[in-house]
């Protein structure tokens, strides 16, 4: 299949068919997209983004110091955050990023192995992330859908 043949237009009501394990949406609550998702979700996206993270218990960290457990730090990375979303669509991925399309696909392309993907789906496409993906990822998934603007 050559890459001409992996891009697909999809119309708007077929953004929400199955057929990509991973939806990639620009982290912008402004973008009907996001707000679509959000909504479908059960709100997924907000309260991921925008409820506080609640504090490691006392208790908890009394264990891990009594039992001298290593505790790792992991970085958050502020470009992408990376939802389990099989519950709530026919997909099992939404991958949602921020300012650096390059950093994306570069993270994208180092997971998409262990996540099994071969078919993403772009909503409201950046033509740069756009671009990253089809010159980067291509040889290596099976389609990459795209849905405009609604």
């Amino acid at each position: 299949m050559s890459a001409a043949n992996k891009s697909v237009k999809l119309d708007a009501d077929e953004a929400f068919n199955a057929g990509a394990e991973l939806w990639i949406v620009e982290d912008n609550d402004k973008d009907k997209w996001w707000n679509e998702i959000d909504f479908r979700s059960g709100f997924l996206l907000s309260a991921c983004l925008y409820h506080n993270k609640k504090p490691v218990a006392s208790q908890m960290n009394y264990l891990i110091t009594e039992t001298q457990l290593k505790v790792y730090a992991f970085a958050e990375d502020q470009n992408i955050l990376l939802l389990g979303s099989s519950d709530h669509f026919q997909n099992k991925w939404i991958l949602l990023w921020k300012n650096d399309p390059a950093a994306v696909v570069e993270k994208l392309a180092r997971m998409q192995s262990d996540l099994k993907i071969k078919n993403v789906r772009l909503f409201s496409p950046n033509q740069s992330l756009q671009q990253q993906i089809e010159a980067r990822l291509s040889a290596s998934l099976d389609q990459i859908s795209y849905v405009e603007a609604l």
